[in-house]
């Protein structure tokens, strides 16, 4: 996502002419990260913002240094303080964004070939198994998948 800077380095549209073209930089997709379920448990994400990298004086470094952040995203300073001011905080006033969890899905069965385990694959006692060797610059790899009872969240879903 293309992201522009004023000379101040504060965020302006890419179309404004207040735009300083040196800090004209491309940002890691943050919606598109929080909305993986890549984790089983919920996730609670604070507000973050990018974090805009500034010289001594304030001014916007050029786009190297604003893509080279580390790290790319900050909590929000201005959205901490209104949080910390609440007095007895509910649980969800202590994050801003909500993803669920990917163990939140429905198991779903598995195609009948998977189910029939009189059709096993050597040295398995299932079917659902499935070995993957790779030669790495002289290290073998060797990757195994299990098919599980989960057609959405088989990354995370325990046995």
């Amino acid at each position: 996502m293309k992201s522009c800077l004023n000379m101040n380095g504060v965020p302006v549209d890419c179309t404004s002419n207040q735009v300083f073209s040196n800090a004209t930089f491309m940002e890691p997709d943050l919606y598109k990260c929080q909305q993986l379920p890549l984790f089983c448990d919920d996730q609670h994400w604070k507000k973050l913002i990018y974090n805009v990298q500034k010289d001594a004086s304030g001014m916007a470094l050029p786009s190297a240094k604003q893509q080279a952040a580390n790290p790319n995203f900050i909590v929000d300073s201005v959205w901490q303080k209104s949080v910390n001011k609440i007095a007895n905080p509910l649980p969800s006033d202590l994050y801003y964004l909500k993803t669920p969890g990917c163990c939140r899905c429905e198991p779903h069965l598995l195609p009948y070939y998977f189910i029939d385990n009189s059709i096993t694959d050597p040295g398995y006692p299932d079917n659902k198994r499935k070995n993957n060797t790779y030669n790495y610059y002289g290290t073998l790899i060797v990757l195994q998948y299990r098919w599980i009872h989960s057609a959405k969240c088989i990354s995370c879903r325990k046995e």
